[in-house]
């Protein structure tokens, strides 16, 4: 097993197969901006692939970021949330701050609503840190194809700003992740 996963530096990781079908969305944003601030081109982008997803693969209910709540305000998108994420998990399960926790967060309401196969869209640079987070948890997320790969120069979270940046940050975390046994 290659220690980084695929799309760690590409942003380009393997779709899931299309069987079987989700039945329910998970949208993580990939940059976090302050609220007197637009939201950023990244969480833009995953917002438009949330509508792009809901065209085509159809309704269903819908888990997000708040940046990625304030993101589908700004481009006036029609799509439902049905649960927003709030923030890092209390569980101390976790040194991680956002992902870890929404995780967690969203396996808790896909129990509570019954739901079994997550979609997860996210940036295509993360997703393969998201994935390993995400079966780390007991999840087998469903990835689908096209995830959005732009920065945020104007991010509060570094590692989202530029690609070096994001690369100087991914090979700890995933390493991490990695040693843990994932």
């Amino acid at each position: 097993m290659a220690l980084l996963p695929k799309g760690t530096f590409s942003g380009n990781y393997p779709p899931s197969p299309i069987d079987p079908k989700p039945d329910v969305r998970f949208i993580l944003e990939f940059s976090h901006r302050p609220e007197e601030l637009p939201p950023g081109l990244p969480n833009i982008e995953l917002a438009q692939r949330l509508e792009e997803a809901e065209e085509i693969e159809g309704v269903l209910p819908n888990f997000a970021s708040h940046s990625i709540v304030r993101a589908l305000e700004y481009i006036r998108s029609d799509v439902k949330i049905t649960r927003v994420f709030e923030g890092p998990s209390a569980s101390g399960m976790s040194e991680n701050t956002g992902t870890y926790g929404e995780l967690e967060q969203g396996m808790g309401w896909m129990a509570e609503l019954g739901y079994s196969r997550p979609e997860i869209i996210t940036s295509g640079y993360n997703i393969g840190n998201v994935v390993l987070q995400a079966v780390k948890l007991g999840m087998n997320p469903i990835v689908p194809d096209k995830l959005p790969c732009s920065f945020d120069p104007r991010s509060d979270q570094p590692w989202t700003r530029n690609w070096s940046m994001w690369v100087g940050a991914a090979i700890p975390r995933i390493y991490k992740l990695r040693k843990s046994g994932h």
